[in-house]
């Protein structure tokens, strides 16, 4: 049995977005810097694991 967590006004104010302009999609999705340098830095660490385990299962 489902369970009632918000009164009318709050779902139905939950369900109505405002509209979002691409100005504000770039200025709070873009990626900083810093988010970039990491993303980098991430992928290519995953990419040294993987290489490191192919070889490990490839020397035995």
């Amino acid at each position: 049995m489902a369970a009632r967590v918000f009164a009318d006004e709050e779902s139905a104010g939950l369900r109505e977005f405002p509209e979002i302009s691409r100005v504000e999609l770039y200025r709070f999705f873009e990626l900083t810097g810093s988010d970039s340098a990491f993303r980098e830095y991430s992928s290519t660490n995953m990419s040294n694991a993987i290489r490191v385990r192919i070889r490990e299962r490839s020397a035995s």
